[in-house]
């Protein structure tokens, strides 16, 4: 039997997010994911492809610190060479060095986005 319209409301636990990691935790954390993909490209010898164009400086309002500034510009570097260097496989010959780049290079380019978003977070 068809009563009509209905909404049903079920009630959930809220938990609030993590807050990000602070600003030295990020850029630590993105300095030891850096070296660990080096190493393991570095062991893979898959490194190719072109360097790309290096963008604009990003534009900080006043009031970060230096620190802060260096932090801002290494990630979108880093951020803009991930990006490329994923749109090809490298000079990998094989499915498995292929899969095993973009994997380390999608790792750094997390780590960079958080790093970024750390540095210029108000949460402190």
């Amino acid at each position: 039997m068809r009563i009509g319209h209905a909404v049903q409301w079920r009630i959930f636990v809220a938990e609030r997010p993590l807050p990000p990691s602070g600003p030295h935790e990020a850029e630590r954390a993105l300095n030891e994911v850096v070296i660990d993909a080096a190493a393991t490209l570095a062991r893979l010898d898959i490194a190719a492809g072109t360097r790309p164009e290096s963008s604009a400086a990003v534009g900080l309002a006043p009031g970060y610190s230096p620190r802060q500034r260096a932090t801002v510009e290494r990630a979108a570097r880093l951020l803009a060479a991930c990006d490329a260097a994923l749109l090809d496989d490298g000079a990998s010959i094989s499915s498995f060095e292929a899969d095993r780049r973009a994997s380390e290079l999608r790792r750094v380019r997390a780590k960079a986005g958080e790093a970024l978003g750390s540095a210029v977070s108000w949460l402190r």
